[in-house]
């Protein structure tokens, strides 16, 4: 596709993962392509995208992670199981523990941070 308002090969690179570069094909407004015919510069691959190794391999990762479940099916059907049959068992004390160590992870990061 030719965009007439872009005259200059300009190369934009977004961080690490993106490269982009564009190129310009200049067509005069004088000269007619015959109809359905392909725009100048379209068959002779003037335009390129490259990706880097991490951009590849995060396309790569993205497609797997579309093919995993949302959910994990054995842990919902074992927490259903569990209290299905009474057998969940909270201890308030030891989860105040927990949450109060936790609190206390979270401050030290602050500190270190």
């Amino acid at each position: 596709m030719t965009i007439p308002s872009i005259q200059n090969t300009q190369t934009h690179n977004a961080g690490d993962n993106n490269k982009v570069t564009s190129k310009s094909v200049s067509q005069s407004s004088t000269s007619a392509a015959p109809a359905g015919a392909a725009p100048a510069g379209a068959a002779s691959g003037q335009d390129k995208v490259s990706l880097t190794d991490s951009a590849t391999q995060l396309q790569t990762l993205t497609e797997h992670a579309k093919t995993l479940p949302v959910v994990d099916v054995q842990e919902v059907a074992d927490v259903q199981r569990t209290l299905a049959t009474s057998g969940l068992q909270f201890e308030p004390a030891q989860a105040a523990d927990n949450l109060l160590d936790q609190e206390k992870a979270f401050a030290m990061i602050e500190m270190q941070g």
